[in-house]
Protein backbone atom coordinates (compact mmCIF):
# COMPACT_ATOMS: atom_id res chain seq x y z
CA UNK A 1 0.00 0.00 0.00
CA UNK A 2 2.86 2.37 0.68
CA UNK A 3 4.72 1.45 -2.54
CA UNK A 4 0.87 2.45 -4.41
CA UNK A 5 0.99 5.37 -2.68
CA UNK A 6 4.59 6.82 -3.40
CA UNK A 7 3.74 6.00 -7.22
CA UNK A 8 0.06 7.46 -6.98
CA UNK A 9 2.20 10.91 -5.21
CA UNK A 10 4.84 10.83 -8.08
CA UNK A 11 2.37 10.72 -10.65
CA UNK A 12 0.68 13.67 -9.45
CA UNK A 13 3.85 15.47 -8.93
CA UNK A 14 4.99 14.92 -12.50
CA UNK A 15 1.82 15.89 -13.91
CA UNK A 16 1.48 18.98 -11.98
CA UNK A 17 5.05 19.73 -12.72
CA UNK A 18 4.34 19.14 -16.46
CA UNK A 19 1.51 21.52 -16.32
CA UNK A 20 3.51 24.36 -14.63
CA UNK A 21 6.28 23.87 -17.53
CA UNK A 22 3.52 23.91 -20.29
CA UNK A 23 2.21 27.10 -18.63
CA UNK A 24 5.80 28.76 -18.82
CA UNK A 25 6.89 27.85 -22.20
CA UNK A 26 3.23 27.76 -24.04
CA UNK A 27 1.01 31.24 -24.63
CA UNK A 28 -2.17 29.26 -25.68
CA UNK A 29 -1.79 27.56 -22.30
CA UNK A 30 -0.93 29.88 -20.22
CA UNK A 31 -4.05 32.10 -22.18
CA UNK A 32 -6.44 29.69 -20.88
CA UNK A 33 -5.19 29.47 -17.06
CA UNK A 34 -5.83 33.24 -16.64
CA UNK A 35 -9.70 32.66 -18.10
CA UNK A 36 -10.08 30.68 -15.31
CA UNK A 37 -12.14 33.53 -13.37
CA UNK A 38 -13.50 35.82 -15.91
CA UNK A 39 -17.55 35.91 -16.09
CA UNK A 40 -19.57 33.99 -17.40
CA UNK A 41 -20.00 34.38 -21.50
CA UNK A 42 -23.45 35.62 -22.44
CA UNK A 43 -22.41 36.83 -26.25
CA UNK A 44 -22.78 34.38 -28.88
CA UNK A 45 -22.37 34.42 -32.23
CA UNK A 46 -23.38 31.41 -34.22
CA UNK A 47 -22.42 30.64 -38.06
CA UNK A 48 -23.67 28.11 -39.70
CA UNK A 49 -22.23 26.93 -43.44
CA UNK A 50 -24.70 25.59 -46.18
CA UNK A 51 -23.14 24.65 -48.98
CA UNK A 52 -23.53 22.01 -50.47
CA UNK A 53 -20.97 19.87 -48.96
CA UNK A 54 -22.80 19.65 -45.66
CA UNK A 55 -24.47 16.69 -45.19
CA UNK A 56 -28.68 17.54 -44.54
CA UNK A 57 -28.64 15.00 -41.70
CA UNK A 58 -25.82 16.92 -39.92
CA UNK A 59 -26.80 20.13 -40.58
CA UNK A 60 -29.92 18.53 -38.91
CA UNK A 61 -28.19 17.59 -35.88
CA UNK A 62 -26.51 20.57 -35.27
CA UNK A 63 -30.13 22.99 -35.40
CA UNK A 64 -31.11 20.95 -33.13
CA UNK A 65 -28.49 20.98 -30.64
CA UNK A 66 -28.19 24.77 -31.20
CA UNK A 67 -31.96 25.56 -30.26
CA UNK A 68 -32.14 22.91 -27.29
CA UNK A 69 -28.96 25.25 -25.68
CA UNK A 70 -30.15 28.80 -26.26
CA UNK A 71 -33.40 27.08 -25.04
CA UNK A 72 -31.74 27.01 -21.35
CA UNK A 73 -31.41 30.93 -21.37
CA UNK A 74 -35.37 31.96 -21.93
CA UNK A 75 -36.03 34.74 -19.21
CA UNK A 76 -32.22 35.92 -19.16
CA UNK A 77 -32.05 39.12 -20.75
CA UNK A 78 -28.73 39.59 -19.98
CA UNK A 79 -27.58 37.38 -22.90
CA UNK A 80 -27.58 37.98 -26.34
CA UNK A 81 -27.03 36.00 -29.46
CA UNK A 82 -26.73 36.10 -33.26
CA UNK A 83 -27.01 33.34 -35.74
CA UNK A 84 -26.31 33.78 -39.38
CA UNK A 85 -25.99 30.67 -42.21
CA UNK A 86 -23.28 31.33 -44.83
CA UNK A 87 -22.71 29.24 -48.77
CA UNK A 88 -26.04 31.04 -49.64
CA UNK A 89 -25.81 32.82 -53.43
CA UNK A 90 -23.91 35.10 -54.13
CA UNK A 91 -20.42 36.64 -53.14
CA UNK A 92 -18.33 37.72 -50.39
CA UNK A 93 -21.20 39.28 -47.01
CA UNK A 94 -24.05 38.95 -49.75
CA UNK A 95 -23.79 35.29 -49.15
CA UNK A 96 -24.32 35.42 -45.77
CA UNK A 97 -27.91 35.48 -44.20
CA UNK A 98 -29.32 36.90 -40.66
CA UNK A 99 -31.33 34.48 -39.01
CA UNK A 100 -31.54 35.34 -35.56
CA UNK A 101 -29.88 38.75 -33.76
CA UNK A 102 -32.12 38.94 -30.13
CA UNK A 103 -31.86 39.33 -26.34
CA UNK A 104 -32.96 36.30 -25.10
CA UNK A 105 -36.24 36.33 -25.22
CA UNK A 106 -38.16 36.35 -21.81
CA UNK A 107 -40.39 33.59 -22.22
CA UNK A 108 -41.56 30.06 -23.98
CA UNK A 109 -43.36 31.30 -26.62
CA UNK A 110 -41.79 34.27 -27.57
CA UNK A 111 -38.75 31.94 -27.87
CA UNK A 112 -40.43 29.74 -30.25
CA UNK A 113 -41.30 32.36 -32.52
CA UNK A 114 -38.00 34.45 -32.46
CA UNK A 115 -35.87 32.18 -32.25
CA UNK A 116 -36.45 28.05 -32.57
CA UNK A 117 -38.72 28.66 -35.80
CA UNK A 118 -36.31 31.00 -37.51
CA UNK A 119 -33.36 28.52 -36.76
CA UNK A 120 -35.05 25.38 -37.87
CA UNK A 121 -35.56 27.03 -41.62
CA UNK A 122 -32.16 27.39 -42.33
CA UNK A 123 -31.52 24.74 -45.51
CA UNK A 124 -28.84 24.07 -48.33
CA UNK A 125 -29.95 26.41 -50.99
CA UNK A 126 -31.88 25.15 -53.66
CA UNK A 127 -29.65 25.59 -57.34
CA UNK A 128 -31.81 28.15 -59.24
CA UNK A 129 -30.65 27.27 -63.12
CA UNK A 130 -31.70 31.26 -63.84
CA UNK A 131 -29.61 32.42 -61.28
CA UNK A 132 -26.33 34.55 -62.19
CA UNK A 133 -25.50 34.36 -58.72
CA UNK A 134 -22.60 31.86 -57.67
CA UNK A 135 -23.04 29.34 -54.75
CA UNK A 136 -19.86 30.32 -52.55
CA UNK A 137 -18.89 29.75 -49.35
CA UNK A 138 -17.46 32.87 -48.06
CA UNK A 139 -15.45 31.76 -44.30
CA UNK A 140 -12.99 34.66 -44.97
CA UNK A 141 -15.32 37.04 -45.68
CA UNK A 142 -17.70 36.12 -42.85
CA UNK A 143 -14.84 36.09 -40.43
CA UNK A 144 -13.03 39.17 -41.71
CA UNK A 145 -15.97 41.27 -41.38
CA UNK A 146 -17.62 40.19 -38.07
CA UNK A 147 -14.33 39.64 -35.87
CA UNK A 148 -13.55 43.58 -35.53
CA UNK A 149 -16.92 44.26 -34.00
CA UNK A 150 -17.55 41.39 -31.60
CA UNK A 151 -14.10 41.33 -29.73
CA UNK A 152 -14.86 39.75 -26.23
CA UNK A 153 -17.46 37.40 -27.75
CA UNK A 154 -17.74 33.35 -28.28
CA UNK A 155 -18.24 32.55 -32.14
CA UNK A 156 -19.21 28.59 -32.81
CA UNK A 157 -18.51 28.04 -36.21
CA UNK A 158 -20.28 24.82 -37.98
CA UNK A 159 -18.61 24.41 -41.14
CA UNK A 160 -15.93 22.30 -43.62
CA UNK A 161 -13.82 25.00 -42.94
CA UNK A 162 -13.45 25.32 -46.61
CA UNK A 163 -13.18 28.85 -47.89
CA UNK A 164 -14.60 28.58 -51.76
CA UNK A 165 -14.96 32.01 -53.20
CA UNK A 166 -13.09 31.59 -56.64
CA UNK A 167 -16.24 32.02 -59.25
CA UNK A 168 -16.44 35.63 -57.06
CA UNK A 169 -14.65 38.64 -58.43
CA UNK A 170 -12.49 39.58 -55.13
CA UNK A 171 -11.46 36.45 -52.94
CA UNK A 172 -10.81 36.47 -49.93
CA UNK A 173 -7.50 36.08 -47.83
CA UNK A 174 -6.88 34.56 -45.15
CA UNK A 175 -7.86 37.42 -42.02
CA UNK A 176 -4.75 36.96 -40.10
CA UNK A 177 -4.84 40.63 -38.97
CA UNK A 178 -8.83 40.43 -38.21
CA UNK A 179 -8.01 37.41 -36.17
CA UNK A 180 -4.92 38.86 -34.22
CA UNK A 181 -7.02 42.16 -33.56
CA UNK A 182 -9.92 39.48 -32.24
CA UNK A 183 -7.57 37.69 -30.09
CA UNK A 184 -6.31 40.84 -28.23
CA UNK A 185 -9.49 40.48 -25.88
CA UNK A 186 -8.99 36.91 -24.11
CA UNK A 187 -12.15 36.53 -23.23
CA UNK A 188 -13.37 35.95 -26.71
CA UNK A 189 -13.18 32.50 -28.01
CA UNK A 190 -13.69 30.60 -31.75
CA UNK A 191 -14.78 27.40 -31.79
CA UNK A 192 -15.11 25.26 -34.47
CA UNK A 193 -17.26 22.56 -35.30
CA UNK A 194 -16.29 20.75 -38.34
CA UNK A 195 -17.14 18.09 -40.80
CA UNK A 196 -15.29 15.79 -42.78
CA UNK A 197 -14.38 17.17 -46.39
CA UNK A 198 -14.21 16.01 -49.91
CA UNK A 199 -10.81 13.79 -50.03
CA UNK A 200 -9.64 15.85 -52.52
CA UNK A 201 -9.85 18.94 -50.14
CA UNK A 202 -8.98 17.34 -46.65
CA UNK A 203 -5.35 19.28 -47.24
CA UNK A 204 -6.47 22.58 -47.65
CA UNK A 205 -8.81 21.72 -44.51
CA UNK A 206 -6.12 20.39 -42.58
CA UNK A 207 -3.87 23.68 -43.51
CA UNK A 208 -6.62 25.62 -41.99
CA UNK A 209 -6.72 24.23 -38.85
CA UNK A 210 -2.68 24.11 -38.16
CA UNK A 211 -2.87 27.76 -39.17
CA UNK A 212 -4.99 28.68 -36.39
CA UNK A 213 -3.38 26.44 -33.78
CA UNK A 214 -0.15 28.08 -34.60
CA UNK A 215 -1.89 31.13 -33.49
CA UNK A 216 -2.91 29.71 -30.22
CA UNK A 217 -0.21 28.09 -29.13
CA UNK A 218 1.24 31.71 -29.57
CA UNK A 219 -1.39 33.17 -27.75
CA UNK A 220 -2.78 35.49 -30.41
CA UNK A 221 -6.39 34.04 -29.78
CA UNK A 222 -8.07 31.17 -28.09
CA UNK A 223 -9.42 28.93 -30.82
CA UNK A 224 -10.39 25.38 -30.82
CA UNK A 225 -11.43 22.67 -33.02
CA UNK A 226 -13.47 19.07 -32.75
CA UNK A 227 -14.70 17.05 -35.61
CA UNK A 228 -18.69 15.78 -36.13
CA UNK A 229 -18.42 12.50 -36.26
CA UNK A 230 -19.20 10.35 -39.39
CA UNK A 231 -21.21 8.07 -38.23
CA UNK A 232 -25.12 9.55 -37.19
CA UNK A 233 -25.16 7.63 -33.91
CA UNK A 234 -22.47 9.54 -32.90
CA UNK A 235 -23.31 12.93 -34.55
CA UNK A 236 -25.92 13.85 -32.18
CA UNK A 237 -24.30 13.30 -29.07
CA UNK A 238 -21.04 14.99 -30.06
CA UNK A 239 -23.32 18.18 -31.02
CA UNK A 240 -24.57 17.66 -27.47
CA UNK A 241 -22.10 17.55 -25.88
CA UNK A 242 -19.96 20.15 -27.55
CA UNK A 243 -22.68 22.75 -27.17
CA UNK A 244 -22.97 22.41 -23.76
CA UNK A 245 -19.52 23.47 -23.20
CA UNK A 246 -19.55 26.07 -26.12
CA UNK A 247 -22.71 27.45 -24.73
CA UNK A 248 -22.60 26.74 -21.21
CA UNK A 249 -25.67 28.30 -18.91
CA UNK A 250 -25.28 26.28 -15.39
CA UNK A 251 -22.28 27.06 -12.95
CA UNK A 252 -21.57 23.60 -13.69
CA UNK A 253 -21.30 23.54 -17.30
CA UNK A 254 -18.76 26.70 -17.22
CA UNK A 255 -16.59 25.01 -14.88
CA UNK A 256 -16.55 21.78 -17.09
CA UNK A 257 -16.32 24.25 -20.21
CA UNK A 258 -13.18 26.29 -18.17
CA UNK A 259 -11.13 22.52 -17.38
CA UNK A 260 -12.10 21.40 -20.79
CA UNK A 261 -10.34 24.19 -22.57
CA UNK A 262 -7.43 23.78 -20.41
CA UNK A 263 -7.11 20.18 -21.53
CA UNK A 264 -7.46 20.75 -25.20
CA UNK A 265 -5.17 23.81 -24.89
CA UNK A 266 -2.21 21.19 -23.30
CA UNK A 267 -2.97 18.51 -26.01
CA UNK A 268 -2.91 20.87 -29.05
CA UNK A 269 0.25 22.61 -27.19
CA UNK A 270 1.57 18.59 -27.06
CA UNK A 271 0.65 17.35 -30.42
CA UNK A 272 2.17 20.74 -31.97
Amino acid sequence: MKKLSLIIGGVVAALIIFVAVMFFVNDGVASEFRQIRQPAPNLFYIAVDVSATIEEGTLFDFKYNVISRLRQFVGEEAVSYHVVSFGNPGCGMESVREVVSTQSPGDETAFTYEVENKIREISVPKIDPTSTKPLTTPLYALLENVLPQRKGGRFIIFSDLLNEDSDCPLQHPFPESEFKAFGEDKTGQIIFLYTTPHPSKAEKQQAFIDRMKEMANKGELRTFFYHVPDDPEDRSKFMESQLQKSIPSTTYEIVLERASRMVDSIVTAVRG
